[in-house]
This record gives structure tokens, sequence and C-alpha cells, in this order.
């Protein structure tokens, strides 16, 4: 095997630590002094790298995921949800339609509505005399009588008022008043509840870069690549340094969004002259959606779990939220790891 089919296949070997070297691998390596302390190098960078802390999320990250979110629920609906959304409105139609007809059924079923007639419990009828005929003088006579005397009028009854058949209410004795008054009710106590993450259903790949560049000035370079970083707008994660055979090796690591990552590394492989380039995708989606199951399992747990076992819950939450904001940022962005060594 050559030297330079050995060192694509490194960086494979040196993530699987647990398991054993092919036949073929370890006869070279057995062999191949140059191959011996790459192969230590790239062991000793990996556990540089599993040793530092895990980028933050960067800055709006959430409100980002959010507006997505809110964009796509605005988006129209297409296929079976067009479809959901039509029978939706064929049921709401059938209800419109079954309550205007059974308020007209009962309308025309029970009349118009009237109030309520209330009989007085004592009807009186009043019954007035009848007055007595007026007499007519004659037609003719033309002197009138001034000495007479007018006979007197028939006097009238006056009607008593006609009842209205209400009856006046009677105020309630004070005993049933205090009898009907209701008991005091005690506040009740409300559980507070979580808010819950929501992450989109979608594939998540994350794809990432190594360089291994040698340089002249290795203080240069490494100005050089913090102000190639600037101007692509990445971000730097972390940096350390490291020995190897006496000679110091700087690794930085950088994220950067995908659509400048292939001119960014472009760029980055201009410091010097590239020794190895080894470029990577890794599919996490597998990963992501059995988190993100039990993150939705736990979550409705919750609401149904007592209050002394919430506390439990919620730090097992916020380790799978964290998690899963990791995969998200992960695969979102482009990971470029530099490693810069001096010519020797």
């Amino acid at each position: 095997m050559r030297c330079k089919r050995l060192r694509k296949k490194l960086l494979l070997l040196v993530d699987h630590p647990e398991r054993d070297l092919p036949p073929a691998v370890a006869a070279h390596l057995a062999g191949c002094p140059a191959c011996q302390r790459e192969f230590a190098l790239l062991r000793q960078m990996r556990a540089l790298l599993q040793a530092a802390e895990a980028p933050p999320a960067p800055a709006g990250f959430a409100a980002g995921v959010m507006a997505r979110i809110a964009a796509a629920d605005r988006e129209p609906a297409h296929g079976w949800r067009v479809l959901l959304t039509g029978w939706k409105r064929v049921a709401a139609a059938t209800a419109a339609l079954l309550l205007v007809a059974g308020s007209a059924f009962a309308l025309v079923r029970f009349g118009t509505f009237q109030p309520p007639l209330i009989a007085s419990k004592e009807q009186r009828t009043v019954v007035s005399p009848a007055a007595p005929a007026t007499p007519v003088a004659p037609a003719k006579t033309e002197q009138v009588d001034k000495t007479a005397v007018p006979a007197p009028r028939p006097q009238q009854t006056p009607a008593p008022a006609p009842s209205t058949g209400k009856t006046e209410p009677k105020p309630a004795p004070p005993a049933a008043k205090e009898k009907t008054k209701p008991a005091d009710r005690q506040p009740v106590a409300v559980a507070v509840e979580r808010p819950a993450r929501v992450f989109l259903d979608r594939q998540r790949v994350v794809f990432s870069t190594f360089l291994r560049v040698k340089v002249v000035d290795l203080n240069a370079a490494k100005a050089r690549a913090a102000a190639i970083a600037s101007a692509w707008g990445a971000t730097q994660s972390y940096a350390t340094s490291t020995t190897d055979r006496n000679q110091q090796v700087q690794i930085c690591q950088f994220i950067v969004a995908k659509e400048k990552s292939a001119a960014f590394v472009n760029e980055l492989a201009g410091l010097g002259s590239v020794v190895l380039r080894q470029d990577e995708k890794n599919d996490v989606t597998q990963e992501f959606n059995s988190i993100k199951a039990e993150y939705e399992r736990l979550t409705a747990l919750r609401k149904a779990a007592p209050e002394d076992e919430r506390a439990a819950l919620d730090a097992t939450l916020n380790t799978l939220e964290g998690r899963l904001s990791q995969l998200e940022t992960a695969a979102s962005r482009y990971t470029v790891t530099l490693c810069l060594s001096e010519q020797g």
C-alpha cells in the first residue's frame, strides 16, 4: 500500500480508535516512519478536538428557527393538506346548515315567543247601569222655558281599575338567603408549563473539511487565517497549539456558511503547501430523529407527571434540547479544521 493512499484513510481510522487496524494498514505503518508520525499526530489532534468544549449556538439562532417555522405556516398548503382543508370547510358548512335547520324547526314547532300570562286570583266583573234615554225636544218649538229646572243626570259609578294580572313579589326570608349562600372556594394551584422547542422534520447533513498546511512563518500564517475568516464572515470556534517532534503546530476550527465554504477553504489552502485535505459528509438525520422522538415523548410525559418528578424530567429535557441544538447548528453551517505547521 502506498503512503498517499494510506493517508487518505488515516482520518477514518482515527475516528474509530476502538477498531483494530486492517492488516494491510498495520503492515505499512510498521515499516513507514513518516506514516507513523502522521498517524500519531492525527490521534493527538483528535484528542485535543474532543477535549475542547462545543461551540455555543450563534446569536439569533433560536429566533431564526422560529421565523422559518412561521414562514412555513404562512406558505400555501399542497397535496393532501389542500384536501384536508377542503374537508374542514365542508364539515363547517354542514354544521352551520344543521344549526339553521334546527332553529327553523324549533320556531315552526313551538311558535313565536310569548311572555307567560299569570291569572289573577280574584277576577271581578263590573256591570255599569244603562243610561236613561235622553228626551228629544219637538222640532217646531222655538221658545224655551227659562224657568224650567233641568232634570238631574243619573250618577254613574266609576269602574274600578282593571287588574293587570301581576302579583307583587314577596321578599325572601333572611334564613333562605343564608342557606343559598355559596361556600368560599379555595384557590387552585396551577402547575407551571415548560415551553417546548419545535424542530422541523428534514434531512440534516454535517459537512466538514480537514486541511493541513505547511507554512514558512507560523505566526504570520495564523494572523492571515484570522483575516481570511473575518473577510468571509466565518467565526472561529476555538484555537489551540501543540508540538510534534519539537515543532509547534497550530490548530484552528472555523464555522462558515455553506455557500461560502468552497472559496473559503481554497483561500486557506493558499497559505502554504497543502499536505493533506480531507472532505467529509456525515448524515446525522437518524440520530437527530431518535433524539427528537425521545424529547417529544418526555415532553408529553411531563404534562401528566406529578410535581416532584418534573425536576428530573426537566434536566433530561434540557440535555436532549442542547444536543438537538448542536446538531441543528452543525447541519446548518460548514466546519473547517485548519492545521498549520512550519516547514522543516
